[in-house]
């Protein structure tokens, strides 16, 4: 490169490999000044080295082994210099010392095994030794280069306000502490320690390692498309046994406690004999007249139907509609139904054999069944067929999900898919329904 291309700043080196010459800024002269002697230095002032502070002894004392110097002017020493006593007047304490303390400016102390003296008059030359790694650099208030200490605050242990240049890349190592200390992340007021997302892995995210770190779960923000800005605070307590966090709708989290009640209707079923024959699937509970028959309802027995074994049931689930057998005004929930079903059967031919099928049908809207359970059992006389009626008890249950708004087309249905009359019919029916969640 051409000297002439910039200016240094004051004491840099430049040294010019197509000249084979050094250079060194003033901060002024472009391209710097050339150094070739002696002479050549001048241009930059003056050079004080350590070694130049040559210091004449006047007196000495000594006081548990430690020897105080006073000499005729100030030195300019500092503790840990290494300086070298010579042709002392005093032979022990000719010799090399690490200076100890500088108490004024015109004496220095040191370490020596002797007997202690009191104040003496004494003679002889300090010279200090420049300091193993000790650079030169030029005092601006004294307008002298010297040798100085380097800048030990440029280890960052030093630096008590550290602040990056650029990114900083672990380079595939990792972050840590020693001891029991912590790995502390404090922003500034307002602001925050952000997980940044890209294109590659998605959006933001928290990966927390097992204690062995090869597993892991992952804790990630909403994508982009999402345009999710939002602040899930958390409780101020860890919560109870069960309990579950909802949200208030702001983002606010609190803990929950389950609702350990179930709310049920019971409806039981009010048997009368057919006089005449209803053909192909009926519903059980079927209002009005089918043929002959009449007034097959369900009576809602919630208000004296709690005596079920359990206290956690309490029959406070209203509203719900039974017309034509047809059950519907079902909140949304979800919902368990349990049919309990006696059946009569007359008339039995010997050696007769006879299926029967019973459903319960969960229906969003006419015609639209979302949900079924579906009870076959086989009724078989083998010889003489009994002289009179027999019962056979059916038990169904179903568990669905009631999602329509509109409540009157969330029904329930509990149907025998068989031609009914005097010789088959429901004789007996309890149908519970116990809303679950």
């Amino acid at each position: 490169m051409a000297s002439e291309s910039f200016v240094p700043a004051m004491g840099e080196p430049l040294w010019l490999t197509d000249e084979d010459n050094l250079y060194i800024g003033d901060g002024a002269t472009q391209g710097g000044n050339l150094v070739g002697g002696a002479s050549d230095l001048d241009e930059l002032a003056s050079v004080t080295l350590t070694s130049e502070s040559i210091a004449t002894i006047e007196s000495y004392s000594v006081a548990s082994n430690v020897v105080t110097i006073d000499t005729s002017t100030n030195h300019g020493y500092s503790v840990g210099l290494i300086v070298t006593i010579s042709n002392s007047s005093v032979a022990a304490l000719d010799g090399s010392h690490t200076i100890l303390s500088t108490p004024i400016g015109s004496q220095f102390t040191f370490s020596l095994t002797t007997a202690d003296v009191a104040s003496t008059a004494a003679t002889g030359t300090v010279t200090p030794s420049i300091p193993d790694g000790n650079i030169l650099a030029y005092n601006a208030t004294t307008e002298v280069w010297e040798d100085v200490a380097p800048n030990t605050n440029l280890e960052i242990v030093n630096d008590v306000t550290p602040q990056l240049g650029g990114n900083l890349d672990t380079n595939g190592n990792n972050i840590v502490s020693a001891g029991s200390n912590d790995i502390a992340f404090d922003p500034a007021t307002g602001q925050n320690v952000v997980f940044r997302g890209n294109a590659t892995d998605g959006s933001g995210r928290i990966v927390l390692n097992c204690e062995q770190n090869t597993h892991a779960i992952t804790i990630q923000g909403p994508a982009h498309a999402a345009a999710a800005n939002y602040t899930l605070t958390f409780p101020t307590t860890d919560g109870d046994a069960d309990q579950y966090l909802i949200t208030d709708g702001s983002g606010v989290l609190s803990w929950q406690t389950p609702t350990t009640e179930l709310l049920y209707t019971r409806f039981q079923y009010n048997s009368i004999t057919p006089t005449s024959t209803a053909a192909g699937s009926q519903l059980l509970g079927l209002d009005g007249t089918v043929g002959a028959w009449s007034e097959m309802t369900f009576a809602n027995n919630a208000t004296n139907g709690t005596n079920i074994g359990s206290a956690d049931f309490n029959p406070t689930l209203t509203g719900i509609d039974v017309t034509d057998g047809i059950f519907s005004e079902f909140p949304v929930g979800v919902y368990r139904i349990d049919a309990a079903v006696q059946l009569t059967i007359d008339n039995l031919a010997t050696n007769s054999y006879l299926n029967y099928n019973h459903q319960i049908q969960a229906r969003n809207g006419p015609g639209t069944i979302i949900s079924s359970v579906a009870q076959n059992f086989n009724f078989t006389t083998t010889g003489t067929a009994p002289g009179s009626a027999v019962t056979q008890d059916v038990n169904l249950s179903l568990v669905v999900h009631l999602e329509n708004a509109t409540t009157s087309l969330n029904d329930i249905r509990i149907i025998l898919d068989q031609d009914q009359g005097t010789d088959y019919f429901c004789s007996l029916a309890s149908v519970t329904f116990t809303k679950i969640a």
